[in-house]
């Protein structure tokens, strides 16, 4: 569902309050005000803040108040001010994962950190695609089981690494267990 934004609404950032507001569209501007500098006081004139972008394609900037400096995730911002999160939700989630610089109230949402991993189809997919299905087999070469990966592997106490360094042919066995990426035909112990 796309709503249209027909109206851009601001409010204040919790802890900057009379310093600086956020939109519903996503911008952040600093309030006219009177700072003290070293020649005196002088006045500031509102105005719309520019953004950087962080590693990961986010928008951030940094907010100051009495002399200290501190950075913030735009939707972050936009999230803890117009959306509500009564199950206090952890992390905020762009709807459309490839419009990170879209921080308007529509593109997002409050999510699990799970949810967020999972979300939609460009960072799963990725994922698969380094993942390696890994084969468990006993000392005899009888195969146990299948995983999808050697994390996978983990939460049945085994230790990824090893399981990883023993699929790499850097390790004999870990916890008894042979393990490969690929599928060996136990008759003839070879590598399908």
């Amino acid at each position: 569902m796309n709503i249209i934004l027909d109206e851009e609404i601001w409010k204040d950032i919790e802890g900057y309050e009379d310093y600086y507001q956020v939109s519903n569209m996503g911008r952040v501007k600093g309030l006219s005000r009177i700072i003290e500098c070293k020649n005196g006081f002088r006045q500031l004139k509102e105005r719309i803040l520019t953004f950087m972008k962080d590693r990961d394609g986010y928008l951030k900037l940094s907010l100051s108040k009495d002399g200290i400096s501190k950075q913030y995730i735009v939707h972050r911002l936009v999230a803890e001010a117009f959306i509500l999160n009564p199950k206090k939700l952890p992390q905020v989630n762009h709807k459309n994962e490839f419009e990170k610089w879209n921080n308007t109230v529509e593109n997002l949402e409050w999510v699990t950190e799970k949810e967020n991993i999972n979300y939609g189809t460009g960072l799963k997919r990725r994922a698969d695609k380094r993942s390696k299905r890994v084969y468990q087999y006993s000392k005899d070469y009888e195969l146990i089981k299948v995983w999808k990966s050697a994390t996978d592997t983990k939460k049945n106490g085994y230790n990824a690494k090893h399981v990883s360094a023993c699929c790499n042919l850097k390790r004999k066995t870990h916890k008894n267990f042979i393990w490969s990426f690929e599928l060996i035909n136990t008759d003839e112990r070879k590598i399908i």
